[in-house]
């Protein structure tokens, strides 16, 4: 992990980050000065995104571009910077109905569940239950920028064709993530570029919990890197916290 950048760098590597989150648009030092009160000037921003570069944290998709985060870069974000989000009320009561079908019958509700958690999101979502692994909301995930590369598409037809096989692998790496920042995070695991079964361009949020008579479960949000982790690592430690709640 680079070593951590001092104030104004966090500031706008954080301010970058979102920016591309929120448009997908490689982020310029005249746009950061424009849009946020940093008291510098654009050539003392591009100082600072050429030193988040050289630390590994940004790239330049190409030359005359503005930056965008590399994989190394997510992991830092989430690492720092994702920590304790809530959801607004209108989710939560969404979830919450969902959660109680859930433990009434998980297995009849988790087809029901996924559609939830993918419409809430705009992500795809995946949940897997007695051994039965389900997958919906896969018109999100193609319906974004990223999705124009043709790697990509194959990526998301890779994960339909294999469901089984990564899902079974996506939930072993997160019963054996036990970094503090999983443990931080309410238990919900954040799986990365190399990290994540899917394929390296996306990322998972996920949560492993026990189902009763059913064994081992396991809920996760795939989407590009490029995801709001903010929202999706707070949905998944609400829905953990609520089966949590259940079982006692």
């Amino acid at each position: 992990m680079p070593n951590d950048p001092d104030n104004r760098l966090r500031d706008i590597f954080r301010i970058i980050v979102r920016e591309y989150l929120r448009s997908a648009e490689p982020v310029g030092s005249a746009h950061i000065v424009s849009r946020y009160r940093l008291g510098v000037s654009s050539a003392t921003v591009r100082n600072d995104m050429a030193e988040l570069e050289e630390r590994g944290l940004l790239e330049q998709p190409y030359t005359s571009a503005g930056r965008v985060p590399t994989e190394a870069g997510y992991r830092y974000y989430v690492d720092e910077f994702v920590r304790d989000g809530e959801l607004d009320d209108k989710p939560r009561r969404e979830l919450e109905t969902a959660v109680a079908e859930l433990e009434r019958d998980m297995e009849a509700a988790a087809r029901k569940f996924a559609k939830t958690v993918a419409a809430l999101t705009g992500e795809t979502a995946i949940i897997r239950v007695g051994g039965q692994a389900y997958l919906t909301g896969v018109s999100n995930l193609m319906g974004k920028p990223e999705f124009r590369e043709g790697d990509l598409m194959r990526t998301a037809m890779r994960a339909i064709d294999e469901l089984d096989a990564i899902v079974g692998d996506m939930q072993r790496r997160a019963s054996d993530d036990l970094s503090p920042e999983a443990s931080a995070q309410g238990g919900v695991s954040v799986l990365i570029g190399a990290d994540n079964p899917f394929g390296r361009e996306l990322s998972s949020v996920v949560t492993v919990f026990a189902a009763p008579d059913l064994g081992e479960a396991v809920i996760g949000i795939l989407g590009p890197r490029r995801m709001d982790y903010e929202t999706n690592v707070a949905l998944l430690r609400y829905v953990r916290e609520r089966l949590d709640e259940l079982e006692q």
